[in-house]
């Protein structure tokens, strides 16, 4: 088995790599804005039926900077609520999204799309651009079945098991030959020893998959780290990811942590972090689970003793804005003090955080004293705020505000199947990731 602790030998994403990502988001910006509806109405109640232009501001906030938006054909002058897409120019080919809305645009072929959603889910269009006669347009969601064959018959040529073999029609027969099987196939198992057994095996197909296993005997817990080699690529250029916990995957005590990022691809490792090496993975975006944020803490206290680990959280951890209202919900506060608490992630500066937290204790709501004493802790409202952490600006507004991206991942991934045997769902991540 091999760890993955110094990333120094793996080659790094070129530039042309971040070129074409760039291109891809600027297509995709760009069908959903010429889609989008303007939802301006006019005094008799009628929408507005304007399309979608490309504007700019120049001058923008007294600098010589040139901001561009995406605005609404018709607008007019003090005329409010009109279509205005913000676009941002470290995700977008400014000089291809002119030309796409002017139509110059010189279509080259895309990538062949693999775009693959749930059957639940009610999306018609792929958000992937393709292209149609030389224009960019989005495809059709096209729903497709996936029909499994009569394995029997594909392997013995035969209906049912009675056909092989007329002893095959005793279950008890049929439990002792299976168990057997089982017994030459997982002789340790599939729990830990039997991943052990099975990475320890040179033909095994995990050998390039599961990196390390580490038993604590103080407490008799075990980490598995898993991830393709082309996700430990992508893993050191990352500048944030979301983290959360899957607790179907595997059956009984062992949870499953899945780290992911815009395009789904699953980690689990924290050996960088941009605060304390100057380079590296600068947000973690997760829900505000204490436990975990506690244990990451100390994981960087580890790196680096000179801050406490609720310090080291304020430079690095973000919490989901959806847990935080999900959680705030089920809470029996008055409607006027949930409308405060709400404020606190958009406030405007570390002032009117503080001022918001004031205004929320003279509430006097039953429990909101020890609301307040949980969120005035340094690293829970810096999580929430983008004013009182210390995470680089960019990268906040960069990283988004809920982990969407990880629910989603469960969902899929959940689709392999739940309550696996430990090895089974390291088997089928494995299949799912490729």
């Amino acid at each position: 088995m091999s760890s993955i602790d110094n990333f120094s030998d793996i080659e790094e994403f070129s530039a042309e790599d971040f070129d074409q990502d760039k291109e891809a988001k600027t297509y995709s910006l760009f069908l959903a804005a010429k889609e989008s509806s303007c939802p301006f109405k006019k005094d008799n109640n009628v929408s507005c039926d304007g399309k979608a232009r490309l504007g700019k501001i120049a001058n923008y906030q007294q600098t010589e900077t040139t901001k561009y938006f995406i605005g609404c054909d018709k607008y007019k002058q003090n005329e409010k609520w009109h279509r205005f897409i913000n676009i941002k120019p470290e995700e977008t080919n400014i000089s291809l999204l002119q030309q796409l809305f002017s139509g110059t645009a010189s279509i080259q072929e895309l990538s062949q799309c693999s775009m693959i959603i749930p059957r639940s889910c009610k999306r018609k269009k792929c958000d992937m651009p393709h292209t149609d006669n030389g224009a960019v347009v989005r495809g059709e969601i096209i729903e497709r079945s996936i029909l499994s064959g009569n394995l029997i018959k594909a392997y013995f040529n035969k209906e049912i098991l009675a056909e092989i073999h007329v002893s095959l029609n005793n279950i008890d027969k049929l439990r002792y030959l299976v168990g057997k099987a089982y017994k030459i196939l997982h002789p340790f198992g599939q729990g830990v020893m039997g991943v052990y057994h099975y990475v320890s095996n040179k033909d095994s197909d995990l050998i390039d998959y599961v990196h390390k296993i580490d038993l604590f005997t103080n407490n008799g817990q075990v980490i598995i780290i898993c991830m393709l080699p082309e996700q430990a690529k992508k893993l050191i250029t990352l500048e944030w990811f979301q983290i959360d916990v899957s607790f179907k995957r595997v059956k009984g005590e062992i949870n499953e942590f899945e780290i992911n990022t815009y395009d789904s691809n699953y980690h689990l490792i924290l050996s960088f972090c941009r605060h304390i090496h100057k380079e590296g993975v600068g947000c973690i975006l997760a829900d505000l689970d204490a436990a975990q944020a506690k244990g990451l803490g100390l994981a960087l206290y580890d790196l680096d003793c000179k801050r406490n680990w609720e310090t080291h959280l304020t430079f690095i951890f973000k919490s989901c804005i959806i847990h935080f209202q999900r959680n705030l919900h089920n809470k029996a506060f008055n409607v006027n003090t949930k409308n405060l608490i709400k404020q606190i992630p958009s406030a405007p500066s570390k002032e009117a955080v503080y001022d918001l937290l004031q205004q929320i204790r003279d509430t006097n709501d039953n429990g909101i004293k020890e609301w307040v004493d949980y969120y005035q802790q340094s690293y829970v409202l810096a999580s929430l705020n983008q004013f009182i952490s210390n995470i680089d600006p960019e990268i906040w507004l960069k990283s988004g505000s809920n982990t969407n991206y990880a629910e989603a991942a469960h969902s899929m991934v959940n689709r392999e199947g739940k309550q696996l045997s430990l090895l089974s769902a390291i088997l089928r991540g494995k299949r799912f990731d490729e």
